[in-house]
């Protein structure tokens, strides 16, 4: 019940796996991009309402609603980064 009520409260649909994208994929036009595709995605700033948050933060977030982050960087460990936590994008 918490789960659904915090997936609407981002802006993610009831089915599929949510999406976080990350704030060096935000506003690349990759988000309603794959949203057209069927995805359930939404980036950072869409989420939180603005972009800046810790990296920690969003991976908490994704975690509590079952779902992943998608970043284009491979990040970094320190202070709480992705690394290996995050689902990498090659272009």
């Amino acid at each position: 019940m918490l789960r659904q009520v915090l997936r609407r409260q981002a802006g993610f649909a009831d089915e599929g796996v949510p999406i976080i994208l990350d704030e060096n994929l935000a506003g690349r036009g990759v988000a309603q991009a794959l949203r057209d595709r069927g995805f359930n995605v939404r980036d950072v700033r869409e989420v939180f309402g603005r972009g800046g948050i810790a990296d920690s933060d969003i991976l908490s977030l994704a975690d509590t609603l079952n779902g992943r982050v998608l970043k284009l960087d491979r990040g970094r460990r320190l202070q709480g980064g992705f690394l290996e936590f995050g689902d990498r994008l090659f272009f």
